[in-house]
């Protein structure tokens, strides 16, 4: 009943997240104040649960998250994240000699920023590379994210970060998978951000 739920509501929330990211896009665009570039050259580690409703598969697990900030423009930041996200099939003990499989996602995406205080919402999405990884069997698929979070400044070096994205990887037919066309899972991770660069230009 869990996962059935969660698939009829998928579309939804991500329906739901497309539409905030466009209003909140447009409406920061139009009343549009300093630009104010946020901490580039950061690095940050996080780690949390993922959830997902595909068939066969436990609907909890585990991640863990690093990615670099790279570059910044007024409320903009460009980052790459490298996920390692953990799975295991929920099949009756017996029928696998190993019961995890992983996968791992590269993701060059934009962050944009909400406010400019000790406590900054963001919205943050952008397309990925996603790596399958089962016993012997490998396979790299494309597919992308979007997501939403806060960071919370500690000091002029240290935030503390919670966030949840949806990320989605298109599959082909000749996969041979447990699932057609897509594998979908959301995720809900928290950890720190650290800054090894300068604060400001």
């Amino acid at each position: 009943m869990f996962k059935k739920n969660l698939r009829k509501g998928r579309r939804t929330i991500i329906g739901i997240l497309l539409g905030v990211m466009l209003i909140t896009l447009l409406s920061q665009a139009v009343m549009a104040g300093p630009c104010i570039c946020y901490y580039r050259h950061w690095i940050s580690f996080h780690s949390g649960i993922t959830i997902t409703s595909e068939d066969m598969v436990k609907s909890v697990y585990w991640n863990w998250i690093i990615d670099f900030r790279l570059y910044c423009w007024c409320r903009w930041i460009l980052l790459i994240e490298l996920g390692y996200n953990n799975f295991q099939w929920d099949i009756p003990e017996g029928m696998l000699t190993d019961k995890t499989f992983h996968w791992w996602n590269i993701n060059p995406s934009l962050r944009y920023y909400l406010g400019e205080g000790n406590i900054k919402p963001y919205l943050t999405f952008g397309p990925g590379v996603y790596l399958y990884k089962y016993e012997n069997a490998n396979l790299t698929r494309f597919g992308g994210k979007i997501g939403l979070g806060f960071d919370y400044n500690l000091s002029d070096r240290v935030m503390f970060e919670m966030g949840g994205d949806f990320h989605h990887v298109f599959l082909k037919a000749e996969d041979s998978l447990a699932w057609k066309k897509a594998f979908s899972f959301p995720h809900v991770h928290a950890g720190f951000v650290i800054n090894f660069g300068r604060a400001r230009d």
